[in-house]
């Protein structure tokens, strides 16, 4: 099979539909995240709220990372 035989296969597709939807709205809440924590205009971001925005948004890839 060649690359274009294999981007044809249902499963494969679908896989990779799923893989880009999810890296799509993980990027969505990077965004979003750091959008309301560091650039909200109601109050200001201190370092300690900028801490625990980077936590949320990197300690996933360093707890499940090593086991994927």
């Amino acid at each position: 099979m060649n690359f274009w035989e294999l981007l044809r296969h249902p499963r494969l597709s679908r896989l990779l539909g799923v893989r880009w939807s999810g890296q799509a709205t993980d990027g969505l809440f990077q965004s979003a995240l750091a959008s309301f924590v560091l650039f909200s205009p109601e109050r200001q971001a201190d370092a300690l709220s900028a801490a625990v925005a980077f936590a949320v948004v990197l300690l996933p890839y360093s707890l499940v990372g090593p086991f994927v």
